[in-house]
């Protein structure tokens, strides 16, 4: 199975991030990379794929985790009170 994401090729900062998220993060993250290497080869632009790197998907992915961690805590917050 190919890797999807290279951890010695990216930043620290950028590995500590990955490091950081939790299992639902995590799952949208591989989802995002599956998604760019799918639509790179029906296009016929494989290697476009290829600079889909970690500090690429952290850029595109920070909006819409910030979004699910917001839901979650909501829930959270709610099933408390």
């Amino acid at each position: 199975m190919d890797k999807l994401i290279s951890i010695e090729d990216n930043r620290p900062e950028d590995v500590r991030w990955l490091l950081s998220l939790s299992e639902p993060e995590l799952d949208l993250l591989i989802t995002l990379k599956e998604l760019a290497l799918q639509r790179a080869k029906v296009i016929g632009l494989e290697n476009l794929a290829n600079k889909f790197d970690l500090k690429i998907l952290r850029a595109l992915s920070q909006g819409k985790l910030k979004e699910e961690r917001k839901k979650r805590e909501k829930r959270t917050t709610a099933m408390h009170t």
